[in-house]
């Protein structure tokens, strides 16, 4: 099925493919910035210290297994695959290891936040 623009002669295929490309690269990332530099203040970042650790810990760990695991398994797969192993190895790992814990006291990041800045769970 076409597109009312591709009908009408407005924009051809490489057109619309190019006009995604923009799409996907510059308005998505621009917008998701602009949305959360009005969220994310010094008292939040103090709070959220563990997030990027957890996420450097978690691929360093996996980076780790995968190494060992292209160690362990070379006759499977040929060395130009290795690295490719390695980091689908380490993603893998940290998706697993890197859920953050939904507890009372990091009810600030699991909870929806009011209109007044308050947390839900919070006591008042």
């Amino acid at each position: 099925m076409r597109s009312a623009r591709a009908s009408q002669g407005i924009l051809d295929a490489k057109g619309r493919k190019t006009l995604s490309a923009v799409n996907f690269y510059c308005f998505i990332p621009a917008l998701t910035f602009t949305k959360l530099a009005t969220a994310v203040d010094l008292h939040n970042i103090r709070q959220w210290w563990f997030l990027p650790v957890n996420v450097l810990l978690g691929i360093s760990l996996g980076m780790l297994l995968g190494w060992l695991f292209t160690l362990v398994a070379k006759p499977l797969f040929p060395a130009k695959l290795r690295r490719h192993v390695m980091c689908a190895v380490a993603l893998g790992t940290h998706i697993l290891t890197s859920a953050p814990p939904c507890s009372r006291s990091a009810c600030t990041l699991c909870a929806p936040q009011h209109v007044d800045g308050r947390v839900p769970c919070q006591a008042t």
